[in-house]
């Protein structure tokens, strides 16, 4: 509408103009949208009228023709705005295939004339504008449209499964306005595993939205019939060959068993998934490989089973990640794994660090999705948690043993007492162990019988008590909190043990019930 409006002040020789939008139908309503010219006052005159004033760009919006007012007696005849410095109006239609649905006015300070060949040139400029305005709401309604079908695919929130903390994000692509095809999911499968797929369909707008709500259908219904993801992706495959509007897909879909961190990874021409293990290795999960889904190939995909220890994080993400132009691949992977080694265990701060390191504030040329699940396990299985024995390891063993411990019937006050402690444990460890033999840390937890035991081993020695009154309180708060605490050491590191006794009618299910 601003180069409209341009191209018409220069080429006519006007002074002033704007190019006024109509509102919803029935309402009256106009929206002066761009203008120039004018000084405040007269802009404000023209902005409190609608479309049942007595003005030019009314009554060529009204009888969808040009409004030529070049002389005094014909702007007198209209009576719903005055003009004092202004000599002859011109108000063209912009017309749509719908009707006119605005118009661009003209006002000259100085008189002239306008010859046929003039108006034909000023209709037809104005006519373009009216077919760009158009395609402008078309595009404007299709992108509603998939905005509503995309958002009716992404999960409003994520289930909540013991022994597992889920996190996502979706980023719209800023290079192209077109909605994209990339989505997530998480669902609880009828046997209990907790399945996690990514996705992206090729393609842009309503079409790839409308493939996008097939496929996440598609794969809730043939979880019902307890699939291997292999299986599955089988299924969508023959789908997305008879079915989907769409050239092709690609897919990444894990099935999680959370109370033993077993893993189950199919791939549709996917990148493969990274899993962030405690000990600060990254690993991408590359060995379960197939063609892209509606490629009308018919093939069997590949499945890889992957073990979670607690505390790792697993995460899927679509390409748009990790494809940058002007960089490889390879080279995304890269950025991926070294953002991944320096991550926060938590899965949303996690998600937000590899953004920030992978994308940064970088123009991104297509969607981003991801799904990042961290692997906890719940009493009465054991817990043992290999950690570097630094400070940064402190918040997976606390967030660890708060999970581990919603297995067990203890009080709130009482289970944090055991996390509690064994932080204390682990501080003492890492802040005071001399001389370790590997710089590392080994917290176990069981519930047997009566009692919860918590292990917290190193690979060095204590220091010698210094005298200083400030020293040893972290064992005396140790004490406070649990039944038992016994420090042991040995050629080969130090090992704290504390116990928990349970009251009566706190005795945990055992792991086979």
């Amino acid at each position: 509408s601003s180069t409209c409006l341009e191209k018409a002040l220069d080429s006519v020789g006007a002074e002033a103009g704007f190019v006024v939008l109509t509102g919803p139908t029935g309402t009256g309503a106009v929206e002066i949208v761009t203008s120039g010219g004018y000084d405040d006052d007269e802009l404000d005159a023209w902005r409190a009228l609608d479309l049942e004033s007595d003005v030019p760009f009314a009554r060529a919006i009204a009888t969808e023709q040009p409004v030529w007012a070049l002389s005094e007696d014909a702007m007198s005849s209209f009576e719903g705005i005055r003009e004092p410095r202004t000599t002859g109006w011109v108000s063209i239609p912009l017309v749509t295939r719908a009707g006119a649905r605005g118009a661009l006015h003209l006002s000259l300070r100085s008189p002239r004339s306008f010859g046929p060949d003039e108006r034909a040139w000023l209709q037809s400029m104005v006519g373009q504008c009216g077919l760009a305005l158009e395609r402008a709401r078309q595009y404007e309604v299709e992108q509603t449209i998939a905005e509503t079908l995309q958002r009716s695919v992404l999960p409003s929130s994520l289930p909540r499964v013991d022994g597992v903390e889920l996190a996502a994000r979706y980023l719209p692509g800023t290079a192209q306005l077109d909605v994209g095809g990339d989505w997530f999911d998480a669902l609880q499968l009828p046997d209990g595993k907790l399945g996690l797929v990514v996705g992206d369909v090729v393609g842009k707008g309503v079409q790839a939205a409308a493939s996008m709500a097939q496929l996440r259908n598609a794969i809730r219904a043939f979880s019902v019939e307890r699939l291997k993801p292999a299986s599955v992706l089988v299924r969508l495959n023959r789908l997305a060959d008879e079915v989907l509007d769409t050239s092709f897909a690609t897919l990444a879909y894990l099935a999680l068993e959370p109370d033993t961190g077993r893993c189950r990874l199919a791939l549709a021409g996917h990148p493969p998934p990274a899993i962030a293990y405690p000990d600060g290795r990254v690993e991408l999960i590359a060995g379960a490989h197939g063609l892209p889904l509606g490629t009308g190939i018919r093939t069997t995909y590949r499945q890889q089973l992957v073990e979670l220890p607690p505390g790792s994080v697993v995460v899927l993400y679509t390409d748009g990640l990790i494809e940058r132009r002007g960089r490889s691949i390879d080279e995304g992977l890269a950025a991926l794994e070294e953002a991944l080694a320096s991550a926060p265990s938590d899965p949303d701060r996690l998600l937000d660090h590899v953004l920030e390191h992978v994308v940064g504030d970088d123009e991104r040329e297509d969607d981003i999705a991801l799904l990042a699940a961290r692997v906890l396990p719940v009493a009465p299985r054991p817990l043992e948690l290999r950690l570097p024995a630094d400070l940064g390891s402190m918040d997976i063993v606390r967030a660890a043993m708060r999970t581990w411990l919603g297995g067990v019937p203890l009080e709130r006050a009482d289970a944090e007492d055991v996390v509690l402690a064994t932080w204390e444990a682990c501080a003492n460890a890492i802040e005071h162990a001399v001389e370790p033999i590997e710089s590392s840390l080994v917290v176990h937890a069981d519930v047997e019988d009566s009692r919860i035991r918590v292990t917290v081993r190193d690979t060095g020695h204590w220091a010698a008590p210094s005298g200083r009154e400030d020293r040893g309180l972290g064992l005396q708060l140790m004490h406070a909190l649990v039944t038992s605490v016994v420090v042991t050491e040995s050629a080969t590191g130090t090992t704290v043990t504390l116990e928990k006794t349970l009251a009566a009618g706190e005795q945990p299910s055992s792991a086979a019930d």
